[in-house]
């Protein structure tokens, strides 16, 4: 007996265990119709579910005859209207059956004849291996079964699926796998009978290839650039870093992100560079591959630089300095760095370059003059622009003061 007819029970035990001491004495075949016997068949080491729910009016009895190849137990509902056969996996020959006697509600026999199929379920699941599933990739691919009664329903017995599938009760796998690795499951379909089969399957899922987007990029001398380099294939988000080599044109950097940026000043051409792109997948390791990018950087406006002076004249004891103002003709986003010479009369020392910083369209140049009490000619200061990279010379590229002596001879 599959139900204990002892301590609490529910009335539906109760009713059975009931059942089960009269059938003992009258053991006659349901009158209710088809259910004196009824007939299934099931594979070594399988399951049918037997449906008798038409065979009673207010609930199945408990099994008064066990199988002798397997176990026998009630289905899920209450009242019982279903019981379920597992064979236990014994030898199994041809023509070989098993058979359970169940009470009806009349106290009178179903008996349950099983038939076992030779250890090869009639039901075949397809496709017989799965296709090369690539991590990151996706995948949607329907599992079938045939040689049964239709519909099947799919579930996962053994095993776990891949991390990113899933697998629903129509059969369809699918989802994008997301770790990289070995994987086995056993999925068992279950016809419209009760019958069943297991599958199972079992590959490894690979990386997947790895690829930037743009290969190239142009930037212009001198002006602010940003270029955003885009992964595809594997599992988003990635990383991004240098390798070792050739770096980035000076000025420029790449983040983790993926962004080249900054401003540069180097000559025009090509720079090509070597990224290592990372993605998200999980496994063993982590999965990268290495990219070729290349900077192209174009030559620029080049700005005009001139240069003045304010005041033109100034007293040698007043104390009033000598401004020398360097302008260029376009702001940058780097500095320029401006190549002078200093004559004239005066016995002045004078830095040799100025620098215009980022961004700034000039830089100024203060000259103070030294008071003394001798009586002298006036004196000049001449600073005058010379070549240099990253400027023309414009105009005034010279400029003079004129130091006048107050002095009395």
């Amino acid at each position: 007996m599959t139900r204990p007819c002892t301590g609490l029970a529910t009335a539906t035990i109760l009713a059975a265990c009931l059942w089960t001491a009269v059938a003992m004495a009258v053991g006659t075949p349901s009158t209710y119709p088809g259910c004196a016997t009824r007939s299934v068949s099931v594979a070594k080491g399988g399951s049918v579910k037997v449906n008798l729910a038409d065979c009673h009016s207010f609930g199945l009895g408990v099994v008064s005859s066990a199988p002798t190849q397997g176990t026998a137990t009630p289905g899920d509902s209450d009242p019982i209207d279903s019981y379920v056969y597992s064979h236990g996996g014994g030898p199994v020959t041809a023509g070989s059956y098993d058979t359970f006697v169940v009470l009806d509600d009349n106290s009178d026999f179903i008996t349950v004849r099983v038939t076992l199929q030779g250890g090869t379920s009639a039901i075949v699941t397809a496709p017989a291996t799965l296709p090369a599933i690539s991590v990151g990739t996706a995948l949607r691919q329907p599992l079938s079964a045939s040689g049964g009664r239709a519909p099947y329903v799919f579930r996962l017995t053994t095993g776990a699926l891949p991390a990113g599938l899933r697998l629903d009760g129509a059969g369809l796998l699918s989802g994008t796998p997301t770790e990289r690795g070995p994987f086995n499951f056993t999925v068992r379909a279950t016809d419209a009978a009760g019958a069943s089969a297991d599958k199972s399957y079992g590959a490894t899922i690979k990386a997947s290839s790895l690829a930037i987007t743009p290969a190239s990029a142009s930037v212009v001398q001198g002006v602010a650039a940003s270029q955003a380099l885009i992964g595809s294939g594997g599992v988003a988000p990635y990383r991004f870093q240098l390798e070792p080599g050739p770096g980035l044109p000076a000025g420029l950097a790449l983040s983790g992100a993926g962004v080249v940026s900054g401003t540069t000043m180097v000559s025009s051409g090509a720079y090509p560079v070597t990224v290592r792109v990372t993605d998200s997948s999980r496994g063993t390791g982590t999965h990268f591959e290495l990219e070729t990018f290349t900077v192209m950087v174009k030559a620029g406006a080049m700005p005009q630089v001139s240069i003045s002076v304010s005041p033109a004249a100034v007293a040698e004891d007043d104390g009033v300095a000598l401004v020398y103002t360097v302008t260029r003709s376009i702001p940058l986003d780097t500095a320029t760095v401006v190549h002078l010479s200093s004559t004239g009369t005066a016995r002045t020392v004078l830095r040799s370059t100025v620098r215009i910083p980022a961004g700034a369209t000039s830089a100024a140049i203060t000259v103070h003059p030294t008071p003394d009490a001798t009586g002298e000619p006036d004196e000049t200061v001449v600073l005058t622009i010379t070549a240099g990279a990253g400027y023309a010379l414009g105009s005034p590229a010279s400029a003079s003061a004129t130091l006048v002596n107050d002095d009395l001879p």
